[in-house]
């Protein structure tokens, strides 16, 4: 390679730019996204390993389905079906058919 030219890198310049775009991502665009999750991620996946971010997402991820499905099964033996029955209804009603 001549001395001229210089290889590719991923500089400050590059990550400031992804750094915008995810900015303006989130907060421009995110609001009709059911979720910003993948917008986070790329914005740590900038910071820190990828392993490590995945790790991250994945440790996080169990722990929230891991608790909610411990709530639902303890709550949901604990209230009779009418009850749910009724908390379903009105739910279905609050929410729109």
């Amino acid at each position: 390679m001549s001395p001229d030219r210089q290889p590719p890198t991923r500089g400050v310049k590059g990550a400031r730019a992804v750094s915008a775009a995810s900015f303006a991502v989130f907060y421009l665009r995110g609001p009709r996204w059911v979720t910003r999750n993948p917008v986070v991620a790329m914005m740590f996946a900038l910071r820190y390993l990828v392993v490590v971010v995945l790790a991250a997402i994945t440790a996080a991820t169990t722990a929230v389905h891991v608790l909610s499905v411990a709530i639902g099964h303890y709550l949901g033996a604990a209230l009779p079906p009418t009850c749910w029955a009724l908390i379903a209804g009105a739910m279905f009603i609050f929410f729109g058919f």
